[in-house]
């Protein structure tokens, strides 16, 4: 299984201020819709709190917290990261996205094989930010740049990196207990 971390972010890493994205911008919400639909989302508790109208449809929402919650049928709750993974891993799902938020993505870093970033051109305040990761160990292969326009009021890039020093396991696709 390919994990990816997907997220729209700063310059300076910013994703959120107060459980919610400091900035609205169309097409990466499209972008994002596109690109996860049918496949399984893995999200920590904030993230799962913050989504306006439940779980994200055509969408295994896979939830990560150690609180107990309310959540409608068909949405998977896990207390702990290695419990979620092996779960989607068994679903013979091929690749699964990890959205956030910060926590989620810094406890995932180190097994993440792609991220798929928006990088958004801005200078906002945030409490959550993604975290820093080593060029050494990821290899920039696509970047598609856009200016503002009349839906998206700031300049964005979509880039896709790969990584490119092999994690521990050899650099195969994630298995249970390789971490």
């Amino acid at each position: 299984m390919i994990i990816t971390a997907i997220a729209a972010l700063t310059p300076k890493r910013v994703i959120g201020k107060h459980n919610q994205l400091p900035w609205h911008l169309p097409a990466d919400l499209k972008f994002f819709k596109k690109t996860t639909t049918g496949h399984h989302v893995i999200m920590g508790r904030k993230t799962w709190q913050t989504l306006p109208s439940g779980p994200l449809p055509n969408r295994v929402n896979v939830v990560i917290s150690r609180s107990s919650l309310d959540v409608p049928e068909g949405v998977q709750v896990f207390t702990g990261l290695e419990q979620a993974l092996e779960w989607v891993f068994r679903q013979e799902e091929t690749e699964a996205f990890i959205i956030g938020g910060a926590q989620i993505y810094q406890a995932t870093l180190n097994m993440t094989d792609r991220m798929l970033l928006t990088e958004v051109d801005v200078d906002v305040d945030g409490d959550a930010y993604f975290p820093e990761w080593r060029d050494i160990d990821w290899e920039e292969v696509s970047r598609e740049a856009h200016g503002a326009d009349d839906k998206n009021p700031h300049a964005y890039s979509f880039v896709e990196y790969t990584r490119k020093r092999k994690r521990k396991d050899g650099g195969r696709p994630w298995r249970p207990f390789d971490y």
